[in-house]
């Protein structure tokens, strides 16, 4: 990385922003068997679309993911769903979905232990339908200014 964009990586670092690693935003999550966006949760999608607007150098996947109420198909399907909405908002903010992947990740990474016939309260299995941001690209060699 050279000496200029050292302050880029600094300011991800202090973020807890790394290369493959999930950012530090708030997840959006969903309504059960719902892959629209709440609009509580624009806020943290403004601000991945700012930092992408501000560093047009670095790439993001968007990972979504359901609970573990449903057959696995339906779930992998509604997951991408979830993540393709998330996808969308973000190039309607000017982001090219070129520097976007949406990757749906069914029921496989509860941020719990809900999974299949775990005994589980509404809210639990609310925590797992989430759409998450991971840092998967930062050109290094991108000359950046603070001007």
């Amino acid at each position: 990385m050279n000496q200029d964009s050292n302050w880029l990586n600094d300011l991800l670092v202090r973020n807890n922003i790394f290369i493959d690693q999930t950012v530090e935003l708030n997840p959006i999550h969903y309504g059960f068997d719902k892959s629209s966006i709440d609009p509580e949760y624009i806020s943290e999608l403004d601000k991945l679309a700012m930092l992408m607007q501000k560093y047009s150098f670095i790439e993001f996947e968007l990972g979504g993911h359901t609970d573990a109420i449903g057959s696995d198909i339906y779930n992998q399907h509604l997951s991408q769903k979830r993540a393709r909405s998330a996808l969308d908002y973000l190039r309607d903010k000017q982001i090219d979905s070129d520097r976007l992947l949406a990757v749906g990740y069914g029921e496989s990474s509860p941020v719990n232990n809900c999974k299949d016939d775990q005994p589980c309260t509404k809210h639990q299995h609310s925590l797992n339908r989430r759409t998450e941001f991971r840092l998967i690209y930062m050109d290094e060699n991108q000359v950046v200014s603070n001007y």
